[in-house]
């Protein structure tokens, strides 16, 4: 017998059941969310009004992205924690969590994509690890309470409005190495 894993979200836990049981016991076990390779950018549309926290997408770790939209316009997200094997956060893939008040980005990402985090208005942090070498256009545009910001040394392009409209920023950390800064990044 497999061990489930124990899902905070009711809502969450019925979708990953649905799309990932494979053997059918209405549990989702390490084991099988491990297999997973793709989470459709479709999978959370029906519900996205109904889903609040999803941390156990950790457990997932056969995916190395976060699909374009996965979670677009999800407006009760409120936190969701990624597989360390993320390498790419496609384009709006968190677009629109106005809730979403914390995200940690893995330590082997590289690519933050266009818009994937904008309107997300409750993400107060944020520290882009050594890893990311492409933020790219408006990727955390419009994240009205993003106060504090690290950006690792490995960021060769930062792409137009990256951090643009975000109009309570405090302070920016950039560590040595970034090479391009795109007009009206701050």
């Amino acid at each position: 017998l497999q061990p489930a894993i124990e899902f905070a979200d009711p809502v969450v836990k019925q979708v990953c059941v649905i799309n990932f049981d494979t053997n059918g016991n209405g549990e989702l076990s390490f084991k099988e969310a491990a297999a997973v390779t793709e989470i459709s950018s479709q999978i959370f549309k029906s519900v996205s009004n109904e889903i609040k926290t999803f941390n156990e997408l950790e457990y997932f770790t056969g995916i190395t992205r976060i699909n374009k939209s996965t979670f677009y316009d999800c407006p009760n997200l409120l936190c969701v924690k990624l597989p360390e094997n993320i390498i790419t956060i496609e384009d709006y893939a968190f677009k629109g969590c106005t809730s979403l008040s914390s995200i940690n980005i893995p330590n082997k990402t590289m690519i933050v994509g266009w818009e994937a985090f904008n309107d997300c208005d409750n993400i107060v942090d944020i520290t882009i690890p050594n890893s990311v070498t492409e933020i790219k256009y408006r990727a955390f545009y419009d994240c009205d309470n993003l106060s504090h910001i690290t950006i690792g040394g490995n960021v060769s392009v930062m792409g137009t409005s990256a951090f643009g409209s975000c109009g309570n920023l405090e302070s920016v950390t950039i560590n040595n190495g970034v090479t391009t800064i795109g007009n009206n990044a701050f």
